[in-house]
């Protein structure tokens, strides 16, 4: 299989606890958007912010932008769930696995999905990859 480079000329965070900017997600100009768990969620809402990004992003709507979610980091009592949603969505393109502090940290998240990874986020291989 061919490898199709994918530029990635404008990249959008989206909390992914705003429905309201889910939505209007689906009508912006970028290539790339990234549903947040992390910094753009408060504590009390993490959990609703998750099955919210996860079924948007399952209902689609989002063209051809790649749509990547960005998880809480491994430390947190969030990671594991978020790791197991993002990666049983189909129409995840990628999780951004958030305050990777180590090499050892990143794989260690990447030891505990069954989705393939990549160093060379920028190829797109026809599988899901994730990102740190």
């Amino acid at each position: 299989m061919a490898e199709i480079i994918r530029p990635r000329r404008s990249v959008l965070y989206m909390p992914g606890s705003n429905a309201r900017a889910l939505e209007k997600a689906k009508t912006l100009p970028a290539d790339v958007l990234i549903l947040d768990l992390e910094d753009a969620v408060a504590p009390n809402a993490k959990v609703a912010a998750r099955e919210q990004a996860i079924a948007a992003v399952d209902k689609g709507g989002y063209g051809p932008r790649e749509v990547v979610i960005r998880i809480n980091g491994t430390a947190t009592p969030w990671h594991a769930d978020d790791l197991a949603a993002a990666a049983a969505s189909a129409k995840t393109a990628a999780s951004s696995v958030a305050a990777v502090r180590s090499a050892r940290g990143g794989a260690a998240a990447a030891s505990r999905t069954a989705a393939p990874i990549t160093g060379r986020p920028s190829v797109d291989r026809g599988r899901r990859q994730a990102v740190w």
